[in-house]
């Protein structure tokens, strides 16, 4: 299982994420969404507009829309079974985007 790699405070209202402001968040997003369709395909939807959401936030140089990701998350919260590594991504997100 893939874990989330941060280099300093992330936060909704951050963008630059990481060393040298890379954004690490990509690789992990891409993760989550592998795993959430492996994992419980019917929340594969919400895994991708997670992804989208903060790739377009990012790019913007604008916070994420915290009411829709604060949606999308409980919903494959939801679904997550017990020590899923798509559980452990989402509650590794949420944490480090401050939900």
């Amino acid at each position: 299982m893939g874990t989330y790699h941060f280099n300093g405070p992330v936060h909704s209202a951050q963008t630059n994420i990481g060393d040298n402001n890379q954004n690490l968040f990509v690789g992990n997003l891409d993760e989550l969404v592998e795993r959430v369709r492996a994992e419980q395909p019917d929340q594969a939807e919400e895994a991708e507009l997670v992804r989208a959401e903060i790739t377009l936030a990012a790019a913007e140089n604008r916070p994420v829309d915290r009411g829709r990701m604060q949606e999308w998350l409980a919903t494959i919260r939801e679904g997550a079974g017990a020590g899923s590594g798509a559980l452990a991504l989402i509650t590794s997100l949420t944490a480090h985007l401050g939900l």
